[in-house]
């Protein structure tokens, strides 16, 4: 059932559970710190700001992101960027490797590299 139900959420509580992830991954790094978030999902965005969803499963992940933010000391920043700016973020979040390596080839003027060691 639980899987189920994970195949139905929103894309909005994907955007928040990444945030929730990056911020226990790098939470402990970023104590005492500004940090910036960005998102391409507005609806994320605006529900970061006002710290409210009304999905209870969003409301959830709000709730952790802000119990870790206080945790960590971490004052955060919430901003929308469009989804021209995210397509590095976007080819990953689908699996797709080799276009997010000519994304960010494009954009940050590296070489494509293998992710296959």
């Amino acid at each position: 059932m639980a899987a189920s139900r994970r195949v139905r959420e929103s894309t909005t509580y994907f955007e928040l559970l990444s945030v929730l992830l990056s911020i226990q991954v790098f939470g402990p790094d970023c104590t005492r710190m500004r940090v910036q978030f960005e998102s391409d999902s507005e609806p994320a965005v605006l529900a970061l700001r006002k710290c409210y969803s009304p999905d209870p499963g969003c409301q959830g992940i709000i709730r952790d992101i802000c119990l870790l933010c206080t945790r960590y000391h971490i004052t955060p920043r919430w901003e929308h960027i469009l989804s021209s700016f995210n397509d590095v973020a976007d080819a990953l979040s689908h699996n797709h490797f080799p276009q997010a390596q000519v994304h960010f080839a494009e954009e940050f003027g590296g070489r494509v590299l293998s992710l296959v060691a």
